[in-house]
């Protein structure tokens, strides 16, 4: 009889203590199932004819007046086993319920269980290895069960019983399809229970181990060739271990798709930001249905700076104008703009229209901070900003504006308009957060040229030419140094830059950000000769590599 037209009896005890010789129960919950459903149901509270401590009943719920005139244990022992009609018995740690039925039954004369015993934690060590914890919380979350209460007899047996159908599956693909052999799987070597499918386990086996160590771009595919998912990584190898190795142990939706994988293949690159910025345009032609990030261009926007003037623009060209970033999200250029305008006395040129009456309250808040921030800036003898502190506020140097911000809120709280205080609170709190991170707030573009190296642990380092603030050569360890920056000298000055050129750069200022603790940057001074600025960069690479 294979295991879904098996019956099972599913059952959960609740007591006073952990000690069967010395404790007692207090309710026994059970549900049957035929024909991997539940079908029935048993429920009983029982007189343990002793006190029920205070633990116990913070734990479940069951306080001693409930108990009063309920049946003994005997009786209540002998009508489950009347209604389990001998089927198989199934609990979750079942050597702690089975132990308590047992020397209750044989201390009240009122019967034994000689049915086979199952326990849901053994199986889940044997099917779900991969899986952190076994317990029945873990187990109701990896399955995404719901429960209305825990530590009460039925719903724990409810749970537990989902869990069991839910292991069917599982216990059938290790070859355990009859109650003989899952009762053998219960007891068997966690190595030999096959919770791998022999589908991804082929893929451990074949294309995984002969995959580099390289940083590269993955894809998965399914069995009719269709595309599933594009991915990065530091290693190609160690990263498609992780999809096939302890499976269990992934998210519900890296499960889903791996379900679905037969097949992948791999491009390598010679450094980790070649591989980002791949995976990147990849996502954005083929739109592969698992993968949720980086679907699109978003709009980031670059910060238009002119003589008493500020502008957020998308898409920029050499014009004369002096042109930052691009900022990760039009929501924060707009804060930084605000910013500029109040504190250096611009003109926010573009201000965005208000859209619906939601923006007009949120725009009374802005302007209102920007009114005080601005006061604060008029009158504050401490505060003399020249052209130059406004490029330097932008790269980075963020203590002056912070101070005017920190004072400008001080003067809102005291006219208790907390609103506009709050708005003033919330754009420190986003300069401070981003002013910490390699560029800046907003990097200088058209003339900013540098060679980054960066030093992963346990690689070769990373070498990355950067050209008006876009990655344009590249290197892994100490050779080719003078091709990177000859190709970056004759790489094409952008005229413009749009949505793609935000991305890239982008993508560049997330690479720097992850290798934040061990990056070093090396200008380009003016007009510097290809072989003077090759040979600081050898000199500083071979100081950082020392």
């Amino acid at each position: 009889m294979g295991l879904r037209e098996q019956t099972f009896v599913v059952v959960d005890t609740e007591t006073t203590g952990t000690d069967p010789t010395e404790h007692r129960i207090i309710e026994i919950g059970a549900v049957r199932i035929e024909r991997g459903e539940i079908v029935d149901r048993f429920e009983q509270l029982v007189d343990p004819e002793c006190a029920v401590p205070r633990s116990i009943t913070r734990l479940t719920g069951i306080r001693p007046e409930m108990l009063t005139g309920k049946p003994t244990v005997g009786p209540a022992i002998a009508a489950f086993q009347a209604w389990t009609s001998g089927a198989p018995l199934v609990a979750h740690n079942a050597g702690f319920d089975q132990r308590f039925l047992a020397l209750e039954g044989l201390r009240t004369a009122s019967g034994t269980f000689d049915e086979p015993f199952l326990c849901t934690l053994r199986l889940a060590r044997r099917l779900l290895p991969g899986l952190p914890s076994k317990g029945l919380d873990s187990l109701k979350k990896f399955y995404g069960l719901s429960i209305e209460r825990r530590h009460r007899a039925m719903d724990d047996a409810d749970l537990t019983a989902r869990v069991l159908i839910r292991l069917f599956p599982h216990a059938e693909a290790a070859g355990a399809r009859t109650l003989d052999t899952l009762l053998k799987l219960q007891v068997g070597h966690y190595a030999t229970s096959g919770a791998v499918s022999k589908r991804l386990e082929g893929l451990r086996r074949g294309p995984i181990s002969e995959a580099p160590t390289q940083p590269g771009v993955y894809r998965f595919f399914d069995g009719k060739g269709k595309l599933l998912y594009v991915g990065k990584a530091r290693s190609l190898r160690e990263r498609l271990r992780q999809y096939v190795v302890a499976v269990e142990a992934l998210p519900p939706r890296t499960r889903r798709m791996m379900a679905r994988v037969h097949d992948l293949s791999w491009e390598t690159f010679p450094t980790e930001l070649q591989a980002m910025l791949h995976e990147s345009h990849l996502i954005k032609k083929l739109q592969p249905p698992h993968n949720r990030a980086q679907r699109t261009y978003r709009r980031r926007p670059f910060i238009r700076l002119e003589p008493g003037k500020v502008m957020l623009r998308p898409i920029i060209q050499r014009d004369g104008a002096a042109y930052h970033g691009p900022v990760s999200g039009a929501h924060a250029g707009r804060i930084l703009a605000e910013v500029l305008s109040a504190c250096f006395g611009l003109v926010y040129a573009n201000r965005p229209a208000i859209r619906n009456p939601l923006d007009r309250e949120r725009r009374q808040h802005v302007l209102r901070a920007g009114g005080w921030l601005r006061t604060e800036a008029d009158e504050s003898a401490e505060w003399q900003p020249e052209a130059a502190d406004q490029v330097a506020f932008l790269d980075g140097n963020v203590g002056p504006v912070l101070g005017v911000l920190e004072r400008a809120m001080g003067r809102a709280s005291a006219e208790f308009d907390f609103e506009a205080a709050a708005t003033l609170r919330d754009w420190m709190d986003l300069i401070r957060r981003r002013s910490d991170r390699q560029w800046g707030l907003a990097p200088r573009v058209f003339d900013r040229d540098a060679v980054l190296i960066a030093m992963p642990q346990g690689r070769e380092p990373e070498v990355v030419a950067v050209r008006d603030g876009l990655p344009v050569s590249f290197a892994s360890g100490h050779d080719g140094i003078e091709s990177v920056i000859a190709h970056s000298s004759q790489a094409a000055t952008p005229e413009t830059m749009g949505l793609v050129e935000a991305e890239d750069a982008h993508v560049l200022a997330h690479w720097s950000h992850l290798h934040r603790y061990n990056l070093k940057t090396i200008e380009r001074a003016s007009r510097e000769p290809d072989p003077v600025f090759a040979d600081r960069v050898r000199e500083a690479l071979s100081i950082y590599s020392g």
